[in-house]
């Protein structure tokens, strides 16, 4: 097989052939220092096999365009230190972002603090001290993907490989025995990985699940309801807590025993029951301070919540007792 290098030159390689192979036939200083490869302009893992005629890029680490696969392996040596610190933490994803990394984590015992982001520094830097670790890929199926992350109770992961299509290819990354479920790509070894530095803990969701699920007051409750009116809110939101949309939903959830979404209509319920208890405000008014929008909208979640109308509700309330 051939692929053609970006100066136009040819580069014969067996049938097979990966990139990390191709970096190799140029030479050895080339390969080691090789982070990932562009085929046909587009990203992939170096362990990946080339197809014949590629237009192939060999990426080396301090590349720009391989910037990316180093924040993605530190976001795996992260996800370990953490493991290691807080064996009760689960993982979800942790992809490399334009300034830098995350990785996503529910905590059961307490989030960390910002004191603590030293601590954790300081065990990411120990792992890699006692390296350098290969990161090996390796194929698995979902069956074998959801049974291996079910045994660790890994259950964003476990979510994660039930969600992929049946037959897909899926891969798994390793390094000093941390397993991720993960597309990649990803560095050789570890090696490479020195400069960084954890800047910051977000804890939006921690915000969020607390004002959702103790007492606050009311403007508090407001805010956090227009957040999450939309679901376009709540993919930003999912955002400025730095983990997936699914993740987000699903500790909103398990805190609160519902959806955002039927947090925000069960919440404006029970302020609009207030309403019509305590004042003479009319329906249409209430609507319009609880963020129905409309009486009607606000009878159609009374009706599917409670059984009535708010003005039978009303009524009820202030009928005096037999």
């Amino acid at each position: 097989m051939q692929v053609t290098l970006p100066d136009g030159a040819t580069l014969e390689l067996p049938d097979g052939a990966t990139g990390l192979d191709a970096a190799r036939a140029i030479g050895p200083k080339l390969a080691a220092a090789t982070a990932a490869v562009e085929v046909n302009g587009e990203l992939r893992d170096l362990r990946l096999p080339l197809p014949d005629g590629a237009q192939l890029k060999i990426l080396r680490v301090g590349d720009e365009e391989a910037l990316r696969v180093l924040r993605h392996s530190t976001a795996h040596v992260l996800a370990e230190a953490v493991q290691h610190l807080y064996p009760t933490a689960k993982i979800a994803i942790g992809p490399a972002i334009e300034d830098g990394f995350y990785y996503d984590f529910e905590f059961p015992d307490g989030p960390p603090g910002e004191a603590d982001l030293e601590r954790i520094d300081a065990e990411m830097r120990r792992i890699l001290a006692a390296g350098p670790h290969a990161i090996e890929r390796s194929l698995t199926t979902r069956d074998e993907a959801v049974a291996r992350f079910r045994t660790t109770d890994e259950r964003y992961k476990v979510e994660m490989a039930e969600n992929l299509p049946e037959g897909e290819e899926i891969t798994e990354y390793t390094h000093d025995g941390f397993v991720d479920l993960c597309r990649g790509p990803h560095l050789q070894d570890t090696r490479p990985i020195r400069a960084f530095k954890l800047t910051s803990i977000a804890g939006d969701i921690d915000t969020y699940i607390a004002l959702a699920t103790e007492e606050t007051n009311a403007a508090q409750r407001n805010d956090l309801i227009k957040d999450l009116d939309r679901e376009l809110t709540i993919s930003s939101l999912a955002a400025k807590a730095r983990m997936s949309r699914r993740t987000f939903i699903r500790r909103f959830e398990d805190a609160t025993g519902m959806s955002p979404g039927e947090w925000v209509v069960q919440t404006r319920v029970a302020k609009a029951r207030e309403l019509l208890e305590a004042t003479q405000i009319p329906i249409e008014g209430v609507a319009t301070e609880t963020g129905f929008g409309s009486a009607d909208a606000m009878r159609h979640h009374f009706r599917l919540r409670l059984g009535t109308s708010p003005a039978h509700y009303r009524a009820a309330f202030r009928a005096p007792a037999n």
